[in-house]
């Protein structure tokens, strides 16, 4: 897929490696229907069933490992302020909760592999599934008609979720929607082949010492 102007992507970054917040009043999440039976807490900057023209972005925010969405989509919120692109731009970020999180009936959680993509408790549903459905629901159902890309940006255990969501992910479905990915401060990486850094100067086959090292979610 291609990428943004060079400029857009530092901004992006910057979302997450921000040292300077000022807060804003972030409003409740929204109840994102992902089956019948199952919800998702999402916070949005513009609700997802009204049709609003004026949105040409969109950028999906995967939190990191302390599941604070909240304050995710305050940093993205205040960038897209800042670039005075707010009213263009819709942000998106799904909160996935862990066993230990307050939940209400039928939310979906997941253990802490959520960031590998593995399966809610219940009913069963991937996280990588949800940013299917997510994309699906934007690009799909015709309230954004003038929406042209989607980013999907995620930092640190965020990180390691859109690296390897982006390594088995379909291209959308909407022919003219343009898909790119941000990752930032990722912990591990999925490889495709059996050849590790040494460390030093070069790319080799770990010892036998490691005998799981490329069974995924470190490689395929």
């Amino acid at each position: 897929n291609c990428l943004e102007p060079f400029s857009k992507i530092l901004l992006w970054i910057g979302v997450i490696f921000s040292s300077v917040s000022w807060p804003l009043e972030v409003q409740p999440p929204i109840d994102f229907d992902v089956t019948s039976q199952s919800k998702l807490k999402v916070y949005v900057n513009f609700p997802l069933k009204v049709v609003n023209p004026k949105i040409e972005r969109a950028v999906i925010v995967v939190h990191g490992v302390a599941r604070n969405a909240d304050e995710y989509f305050n940093y993205a919120l205040q960038s897209a302020m800042q670039e005075g692109v707010e009213n263009e731009t819709l942000i998106i970020d799904p909160h996935f909760k862990i066993d230990s999180d307050s939940k209400e009936i039928n939310e979906l959680y997941w253990s802490e592999s959520w960031k590998f993509g593995d399966k809610s408790h219940g009913d069963r549903v991937s996280s990588y599934e949800i940013i299917d459905k997510l994309i699906t629901e934007i690009s799909s159902n015709g309230h954004f008609p003038s929406l042209k890309k989607v980013t999907l940006i995620g930092h640190s255990a965020g990180g390691q979720f859109v690296a390897r969501y982006s390594a088995g992910s379909l291209p959308p479905t909407h022919s003219q929607l343009k898909l790119t990915y941000v990752i930032a401060n990722p912990s591990s990486y999925l490889y495709f082949g059996p050849e590790r850094w040494d460390g030093e100067k070069s790319f080799a086959i770990p010892d036998a010492g490691c005998p799981e090292y490329d069974v995924y979610p470190y490689g395929v």
